[in-house]
């Protein structure tokens, strides 16, 4: 848990502590967006979860193309995984791994929160296409495999 909170203050992120394991970090703006993220430790687990979230939910009316986007995209993405909650909207961005062999250090952190954020962003302007219906889920998969809207 230390290792988290050191990382968090290197980088000068504002974060809350809740219940001891889990952190809120406010304001991490990417090049697409600004994103709500949650750092959780399940220290009886050995588990590190990170989790970022688009701070707009996907309209009830666009979920199953964005469903069918992420689907796409999450063929191609070997570290974590994008989520959709069919109830309320919610879409993010999840890597997590399992540290009960392996030394959870602060550079370990850094790059599951790193590759988190940037692959997030990269993905959110093709989302926000299919949302606003510029782009279907397959052109909008392939300038993001093409990393056409991340440079």
């Amino acid at each position: 848990f230390q290792n988290m909170t050191n990382f968090f203050d290197r980088q000068g992120w504002e974060y809350t502590v809740i219940e001891g394991q889990t952190i809120v970090v406010r304001g991490i703006t990417g090049k697409n967006a600004r994103l709500r993220c949650i750092a959780q430790l399940e220290a009886d687990k050995f588990q590190f979860i990170f989790l970022s979230s688009y701070e707009q939910q996907v309209p009830e009316d666009k979920r199953l193309l964005v469903a069918e986007l992420l689907t796409r995209l999450n063929f191609n993405i070997f570290l974590g995984n994008l989520e959709l909650d069919w109830l309320d909207g919610e879409l993010r961005f999840k890597t997590s791994m399992n540290y009960e062999s392996v030394e959870l250090t602060e550079k370990v952190i850094e790059n599951l929160v790193v590759t988190n954020i940037m692959t997030m962003d990269s993905c959110l302007t093709g989302i926000i296409k299919v949302m606003d219906g510029t782009l279907t889920p397959e052109s909008a998969a392939q300038l993001i495999q093409q990393r056409e809207f991340s440079g």
